[in-house]
């Protein structure tokens, strides 16, 4: 946010650190819920850490890697780097 700007600010732990997310005063507090289920729904899915992964699941047998993954995330950030948005 610009100087001045008064904003909301979350913090929550996400992948084993924390992440922090503002919105301008007055967004609904359900964008702030949407990111933060966002961030989890990425550790979920790509964490090497966590054993129930997507990621984890195919060197431990449980997941075939011919099956599509969720792969969302690198088109997701595909289509942000073609329109030239940005987190920042």
């Amino acid at each position: 946010m610009g100087p001045g700007l008064l904003e909301t600010r979350r913090v929550e732990r996400v992948a084993s650190t924390a992440v922090s997310v503002a919105s301008p005063t007055g967004a609904p507090a359900a964008a702030l819920d949407e990111v933060t289920a966002w961030f989890r729904r990425v550790d979920r899915t790509f964490s090497v850490h966590r054993s129930d992964s997507q990621v984890s699941r195919v060197p431990a047998g449980e997941l075939a890697p011919e099956r599509p993954t969720p792969w969302w995330v690198l088109d997701w950030c595909a289509c942000l780097f073609r329109d030239g948005r940005s987190f920042r």
